[in-house]
């Protein structure tokens, strides 16, 4: 069984199709889950989860898409009730329609939700309610409320919440018998309450607050067509005719507001349509149908969607006459050299490719061109010039695995042997992988010579790593 699949299954304990009172003020929510999960237990199990995700999801790695995913999920992060609460959203390269979140503040988003999505009020509806499970400590709530549950029935819910394969799997089935009736009626507010302040958080974000209503809707209509089976959605969020009328009436209670999407929402559609597809040629032909029958919703998205397919059936030249297009169109936007420099790069010509990030740099120095243009440095071994940009990324990112294995190639090239070895280990921290971590530290001290800073530095971080060992040791 798949990791998510298994949180999934812990997370269904959130929704039920009966009904309940409403909730009409913020909980009370901080003495009865905190007594059970700290702050600091909620990070720790957050990480956990993340560094098993790393191992089991197929997460996607594509920084115009994960960026786009943060960006929005940050605004509305930014007026939400908890904005000290740090989130990192995430992409999943998996059709079926659904979302998560678990403590710490880590949301998961399926590719196959974003191509669900008919707006970008629709995601951002589902955002906002995987936010506030968050925000409202659902799962350390969950948790209280099981105090009569004693050591081993509470660690296996966790468990189950955070371990892949099947000791995830076993550990949710020992406990969930014992305790889903007597959480049903608490898990449907919980549900319920997402829906309410979702809702307000949509509208203080500048999105339409009817949009999670009609994509409940939505997809409680189309259910049909899956061959009897539900979206995943719906089957991790249960979702009522009578739940669906009442966010309705709450989203009446908003002024209308009919609000357009953004560019980024279309490209990061066409985007997805491309990575979801099995077969290349598909994508190119529904974009070029698109096109031909004037069928599309934005017309530079199917043209943009256009030169990825081409990109990934290796169709080099047409795919950068389609990103010329688009740079003669909209010289100023950043996007089009980015994206012909991403053609480039696939086809191993990282010297062209470092010019168009570069130049799309120059239009809007973000991170996401500046990931892109650090893995094209390295591919074309100019080591020094990755290490700076990359030092630069890891000040704003320090928690990105990613970033690190890039530098310690970078630091490698250089001959930095010690540099090297401490970023391979940093990689390992964040990956999970404490023993791995600990011989690159060893490997690093090996290398710190006399220099007393990092031999102290690196003593520490073993340190650290040992504790980790030893906690994990005593958890099983």
């Amino acid at each position: 069984m798949r990791l998510h699949s298994i949180l999934t299954v812990s997370l269904l304990l959130f929704g039920s199709a009966a009904h309940a009172d409403a909730i009409d003020d913020l909980p009370d929510f901080g003495d009865a889950s905190a007594a059970v999960i700290s702050p600091a237990e909620e990070k720790r199990i957050g990480e956990e989860f993340m560094r098993d995700a790393r191992k089991h999801m197929d997460i996607v790695d594509q920084p115009v898409l994960t960026g786009y995913i943060q960006n929005l999920g940050q605004r509305l992060v930014n007026h939400s009730d908890q904005t000290r609460q740090k989130f990192t959203f995430f992409v999943i390269r998996d059709n079926s329609i659904n979302a998560f979140a678990v403590p710490g503040g880590y949301v998961g988003v399926n590719t196959g939700l974003i191509q669900a999505a008919d707006s970008e009020s629709e995601l951002a509806s589902v955002l906002a309610h995987e936010i506030t499970h968050v925000t409202q400590k659902h799962i350390p709530r969950l948790i209280a409320q099981q105090k009569q549950l004693q050591g081993p029935a509470t660690a296996a819910l966790l468990a189950a919440m955070i371990l892949g394969g099947q000791a995830g799997a076993a550990a949710y089935t020992l406990t969930a018998a014992s305790v889903v009736n007597r959480q049903l009626s608490f898990t449907r507010d919980f549900e319920r309450e997402a829906d309410r302040l979702g809702i307000r958080l949509l509208a203080k974000s500048g999105f339409d607050p009817n949009a999670m209503p009609a994509f409940f809707e939505a997809l409680q209509k189309n259910t049909r067509i899956y061959s009897g089976s539900a979206p995943e959605f719906l089957l991790t969020h249960p979702v009522t005719t009578a739940r669906i009328a009442e966010s309705r009436s709450r989203a009446a209670n908003y002024p209308f507001k009919q609000v357009p999407d953004s560019k980024d929402f279309h490209y990061a559609r066409a985007r997805v349509r491309v990575l979801d597809t099995n077969d290349p040629v598909d994508a190119v032909r529904y974009f070029r149908q698109q096109l031909q029958n004037q069928s599309y919703v934005y017309e530079e998205a199917a043209r943009y969607g256009l030169a990825l397919a081409l990109k990934a059936n290796k169709k080099i030249k047409p795919a950068l006459q389609t990103a010329d297009m688009l740079i003669a169109r909209h010289p100023d936007d950043w996007r089009f050299p980015a994206l012909k420099a991403e053609i480039f790069s696939s086809a191993g010509q990282y010297g062209q490719a470092i010019r168009y990030y570069q130049n799309a740099r120059r239009l809007d120095d973000n991170t996401v061109v500046s990931r892109y243009l650090a893995e094209s440095y390295l591919e074309a071994n100019r080591m020094a010039d990755a290490r700076k940009l990359l030092r630069k990324l890891l000040r704003r990112a320090g928690d990105d695995p990613d970033l690190h294995k890039m530098l310690a190639r970078a630091e490698g090239g250089l001959g930095n042997k010690f540099d090297a070895h401490r970023e391979t280990a940093e990689y390992y921290i964040l990956t999970g992988d404490s023993d791995q971590a600990l011989e690159q530290l060893k490997l690093a001290k090996a290398h710190a010579g006399r220099n007393h800073y990092r031999l102290e530095s690196i003593e520490a971080r073993i340190d650290e790593v040992k504790d980790k060992i030893r906690q994990q040791a005593d958890e099983k």
